[in-house]
């Protein structure tokens, strides 16, 4: 049975293995057929370790996807996501080696979250839009394929549209998702007021040349004020990170990770070891789904992770703290 199969098969609760060995099975096969994390072993001296605990394999550094093609094996990428910003600045790029794997593997996850029958799906994502090849607008999209028989809703300063739009879906008594960047659904809050029961807001992303960044809290106060019958709600995902993670409606502001993805803080002063729970770490992850690239990731953000899984981001680390961590790999 080959890796793609076995991961579907975990994914669908039909296999008989654990994520644990999983993860084993995709480490095998990165540390001997991705040359840039197989060189990143090396540096570390650990290429021919055999880790004993999933906690052991090392994590590559996110700042790898800017500087370098990030693939397991040869294969002619189908799509490749671009991370956010401007043609200016350095922007991570993820290939993609099966689109379809990954339209389903996010359609399958937001299902997993989102049990309750939805008619709509729309979207306020004009910087994402803007800047082009965006993870999250080709997961949106697909959403919207399934959801609104194709027919794509994304709304970028139209904010007259996007609220007929809602009250039309609420007088037809019809259960909507409205998904937008953070800074969009804010400045959208402060023109529109709604009663909508119907709606659940997803928020995501920050405040990106705001010149401000508000706390979880905030943006969650902030939108209940404006949709005090709406259910808030957040994802959170990334350009390097194929699987998905939610915060239905509470203002604590943890996560719940997709079953394909597991959170890993890091200590701050050293990444090769794993910060114990409920103490601030950085940012690593597992995540199965990126198992023709790296599925083995030390992010540049701050986290807190509880026992049950959940994790909090509590914002960027400091430039001089990244450049440290990117010590250990020379890019």
């Amino acid at each position: 049975m080959n890796l793609k199969t076995e991961i579907i098969n975990y994914l669908s609760g039909e296999s008989v293995k654990t994520f644990d060995e999983i993860a084993f099975m995709i480490y095998e096969v990165q540390s001997e057929e991705n040359p840039h994390y197989r060189s990143f072993l090396e540096v570390l001296g650990q290429d021919k370790l055999s880790p004993s605990s999933i906690e052991d394999i090392p994590l590559l550094p996110i700042s790898a996807f800017k500087h370098h093609k990030i693939k397991t094996g040869s294969w002619d990428a189908q799509s490749v996501f671009l991370s956010s910003g401007t043609s200016h600045m350095d922007r991570s790029r993820h290939y993609v080696g099966d689109l379809n794997f990954y339209k389903h593997h996010t359609l399958h996850t937001f299902k997993g979250f989102y049990k309750n029958a939805l008619n709509k799906i729309l979207s306020l994502l004009p910087s994402y839009i803007e800047n082009g090849d965006s993870s999250l607008v080709h997961m949106v999209d697909n959403m919207m394929d399934y959801y609104n028989d194709k027919e794509k809703a994304h709304f970028l300063y139209d904010f007259e549209a996007l609220k007929s739009t809602l009250d039309d879906q609420e007088t037809n008594g019809h259960s909507t998702v409205l998904i937008g960047v953070t800074f969009a659904l804010l400045d959208f809050a402060k023109e529109f007021k709604s009663l909508d029961s119907n709606l659940t807001i997803i928020f995501t992303g920050g405040m990106k040349n705001r010149g401000i960044e508000l706390s979880y809290e905030e943006v969650f106060d902030t939108l209940k004020k404006s949709f005090p019958n709406s259910t808030i709600d957040s994802e959170f995902g990334m350009t390097e990170m194929f699987s998905q993670s939610y915060c239905q409606n509470s203002k604590d502001g943890f996560y719940t990770p997709a079953s394909s993805l597991y959170i890993q803080p890091k200590e701050l002063n050293d990444p090769l070891t794993t910060a114990k729970i409920g103490k601030t770490g950085q940012l690593g992850f597992i995540d199965l789904a990126n198992y023709q690239t790296c599925s083995f990731v030390l992010t540049d953000d701050l986290c807190i992770k509880k026992n049950d899984g959940r994790f909090k981001v509590l914002g960027r680390m400091a430039q001089s703290d990244i450049r440290g961590c990117n010590m250990l790999y020379q890019i």
